[in-house]
């Protein structure tokens, strides 16, 4: 045999450690990176989406609730507006069972339905006796001073012959009225023989086109307030506004806007005092 054979035949079977060995060293290629993601995390992330969801939900929700707010609070204040109180004080002198004109609820096309009276004199509110109440008319039930008030229940449009001929007001006070659709006001006091101050602090006059005879026959008017304060672009008409205001001192007409007025006839006719 040759040498050479014989030693390799020699050579010793490979030992079980020496087969791991190489098992491993073949193992040990490092194997291509995966692209995933773990169940939680996924779980997570679709919490997550969840929560933002959630969230811009209950903003909008809340942006919807505070525009539906903000809705409802301006139509509540159109609402108010709208209904805002509205009412006329007069003070009056009255005599115990003897009829008292408050008004002429019929001159405006007012029903009973239309309007309200109530006493308000020592700051005191009593509503009158229904049985006492006629076409503004009441029945004192004491003689002196009283202090009524008008209550309307819609805007007026007119204060046409409103007063005419109501005696024993004594004074009147048109700051609440609340009513700048009144369009026209003639004869509106005339012949309020007993009228000695009127009130037109704040009054909407600014859509009325007619004063005609306003004053009229109020021969002891000393003072209207406010007049000089009117805003009279719209009227037209002023014939016998002071017609006998025989004690009528002043009247400041200072804001008066003529241009538009057509009709002065008798304005200050018999005004001895003016």
């Amino acid at each position: 045999m040759d040498p050479k054979e014989k030693q390799l035949s020699v050579l010793p079977e490979p030992t079980q450690s020496e087969e791991k060995r190489v098992r491993t060293t073949e193992n040990d290629e490092p194997e291509p990176k995966k692209c995933c993601i773990s169940t939680e995390k996924i779980i997570l992330i679709g919490i997550i989406a969840a929560i933002l969801a959630i969230i811009l939900i209950l903003v909008l929700c809340l942006n919807l609730i505070k525009k539906d707010k903000k809705k409802e609070e301006s139509e509540e204040d159109a609402l108010l507006k709208a209904n805002k109180e509205r009412y006329i004080l007069g003070t009056y002198n009255m005599q115990k069972g003897i009829p008292l004109k408050i008004f002429n609820p019929s001159s405006l096309g007012l029903d009973s339905q239309g309007y309200r009276i109530e006493e308000v004199s020592s700051g005191k509110t009593r509503r009158l006796r229904e049985v006492a109440i006629h076409d503004g008319i009441i029945i004192p039930e004491e003689t002196g001073t009283i202090q009524i008030k008008i209550s309307f229940n819609t805007p007026l449009t007119s204060l046409d012959f409103m007063f005419e001929r109501c005696t024993d007001l004594v004074k009147i006070n048109l700051t609440n009225i609340n009513s700048p659709s009144i369009t026209s006001m003639i004869y509106t006091f005339t012949d309020c023989v007993n009228l000695q101050v009127v009130d037109m602090t704040s009054f909407p006059s600014a859509n009325i086109k007619k004063m005609d005879f306003l004053f009229s026959g109020c021969i002891n008017l000393t003072n209207i307030k406010g007049f000089e304060s009117l805003d009279t672009s719209s009227l037209v008409k002023t014939a016998g506004m002071f017609l006998d205001c025989q004690n009528l001192i002043s009247v400041n007409l200072s804001s008066f806007y003529l241009d538009n007025i057509n009709d002065t006839n008798g304005m200050f006719i018999n005004n001895p005092s003016l």
